[in-house]
């Protein structure tokens, strides 16, 4: 039961740990747009706006990274200040965990306004319609495949 309970810690503190990760992104993210007028074609990009902590592109919950650069998947490329103001108030999903990254059970995305949402999944596909079928649109392309910085 100790070893249980010590388990579900270190899931939840490895939950927490990533969106606290993709929070650090979306503010990356928009300092970038600010100085560059448009979001970095990849996530990689966005390590100056880290401290050059590519950990933060990591999810703490994953224990192989293999030879990824990152364990997210990213919608911001090429986003431009007049865009993101043409879709303010829009949930519309910045970057947001592999399917595989929680086992499975969970993703945890970043939208653009900077909030994180934790999303259940049901045998690895998105429990979710209406005010998420963007992200269910988006990650049926290319969460499953993997992600590309």
């Amino acid at each position: 039961e100790h070893r249980e309970q010590v388990g579900k810690a270190r899931e939840r503190a490895a939950q927490v740990a990533s969106m606290n990760h993709l929070k650090q992104i979306a503010m990356a993210f928009h300092s970038h747009l600010l100085d560059h007028n448009k979001g970095p074609a990849t996530l990689v990009e966005l390590l100056p706006y880290l401290g050059d902590d590519d950990k933060v592109l990591l999810s703490p919950a994953v224990k192989d990274h293999g030879e990824r650069e990152t364990d997210y998947v990213y919608f911001g490329a090429g986003i431009t200040r007049e865009a993101l103001e043409e879709v303010a108030g829009a949930k519309k999903v910045l970057a947001c965990d592999r399917f595989d990254n929680h086992g499975g059970k969970m993703i945890h995305a970043v939208f653009l306004d900077g909030h994180v949402e934790r999303i259940e999944l049901n045998d690895g596909e998105p429990l979710f319609g209406g005010e998420h079928a963007y992200l269910n649109q988006q990650l049926t392309k290319v969460a499953l495949q993997g992600a590309d910085g």
